[in-house]
């Protein structure tokens, strides 16, 4: 159970620091920092392998990345959420 309660922590952190970066995008490092670190620190104990630490580390970048290419803070809003 707790398990898929972190799972779901995550998720929201993951989905808060997207929309944060939607309203200020001068604030990207810092975004992404608190993206990677919280990989490390809340993956890190769910995996438990470096190889499943990947695909939430480049998600995080990839998506984060992916928002410079959506004009509109609109669009950029309606991306999140329905990411």
């Amino acid at each position: 159970m707790l398990k898929k309660l972190s799972i779901i922590l995550l998720s929201i952190f993951f989905g808060g620091a997207l929309s944060f970066f939607v309203w200020q995008e001068d604030y990207y490092f810092y975004v992404l920092g608190f993206l990677v670190i919280s990989n490390l620190l809340l993956v890190w104990p769910l995996a438990k392998r470096m190889r499943f630490l990947a695909i939430p580390f480049f998600l995080s970048i990839g998506s984060l990345n992916l928002l410079y290419l959506i004009d509109g803070i609109r669009e950029r809003a309606f991306f999140v959420a329905s990411a």
